[in-house]
């Protein structure tokens, strides 16, 4: 699988518009006026040097009839990784358990855990056991 990154996001979002603007026999200048932005603004866009705005990425999908199900599956390629990340990073470090604990499906969250995620609600993984211990 490839790795979907910020940088490779706007690359392959800038060579799909680049791509869609030759289908069109459009020059860059003529995109750029349509979309009411600069050539130079444009350009940076279809080299991935800048990230086109939520906006001007609906815009540009419109005014190229860029198929949904293309643009759809570049944005949700790039949100995997995105989700991804930000599950790796906010994982609930549980204590190692002793085996007793593990059977009765009881975990130790220190108040360190549950600030990694703010907004934690134990409801939401069954029998976990969240209580107050001070070291």
């Amino acid at each position: 699988m490839k790795d979907y990154t910020r940088e490779s996001f706007k690359k392959e979002f800038g060579q799909l518009v680049v791509n869609y603007r030759r289908i069109h026999n459009l020059t860059r200048a003529q995109l750029a006026e349509l979309m009411n932005i600069s050539d130079n603004g444009l350009a940076r866009i279809e080299t991935g040097d800048n990230e086109a705005k939520f906006y001007n990425a609906l815009k540009l999908t419109h005014l190229l009839k860029i198929n949904n199900h293309t643009v759809n599956d570049l944005f949700l390629k790039y949100a995997s990784k995105e989700i991804e990340e930000q599950k790796a990073a906010s994982k609930i470090k549980l204590e190692p358990p002793v085996k007793q604990q593990m059977n009765a499906k009881t975990y130790r969250i220190t108040e360190e855990t549950l600030a990694i995620k703010p907004n934690f609600d134990a409801n939401v993984y069954g029998n976990l056991k969240v209580s107050h211990h001070s070291n």
